[in-house]
């Protein structure tokens, strides 16, 4: 009679096998959800920018004043939007650290440069607003 099945060592290999591979695909894994956090909320400001801008151009006085972990959009009822944790502003060379847009034609007063950064992979985007308010992201 033959016995049939698997023995304890080709049981222990086989886990110890999956264990690394399960390990190496949760690391890659969490360096893209940082990468893909960084580059939504680079597309959730450009977009608040481009939003702010509209509103002056309606006529309405708008910025945006931004701190170390967060941004407030300005227009008459301050709503602050804080960024996704491991997330900060690691430059901005706004005066003030605000942008203000001029009602009617929104430009802004100076051009400007903003750097994100994520805090764990070190990561960062720069986008430049430049005076007429068209913003370039750098890479």
């Amino acid at each position: 009679m033959r016995n049939r099945g698997f023995t304890l060592v080709e049981l222990l290999v086989t886990m110890a096998i999956s264990a690394i591979l399960i390990s190496f695909a949760t690391v890659s894994l969490l360096g893209l959800q940082h990468k893909t956090s960084l580059t939504t909320t680079v597309n959730k400001i450009t977009t608040d920018i481009r939003s702010q801008q509209l509103r002056a151009m309606n006529g309405t006085p708008t910025g945006i004043y931004f701190t170390a972990n967060s941004y407030t959009l300005i227009d008459g009822s301050n709503f602050p939007v804080n960024l996704d944790e491991g997330l900060e502003f690691s430059a901005i060379s706004f005066a003030g650290q605000t942008i203000l847009f001029n009602p009617g034609n929104g430009e802004i007063t100076a051009a400007g440069t903003v750097i994100l950064r994520d805090k764990v992979s070190g990561e960062g985007k720069t986008f430049n607003v430049n005076k007429l308010g068209n913003i370039y992201e750098l890479l």
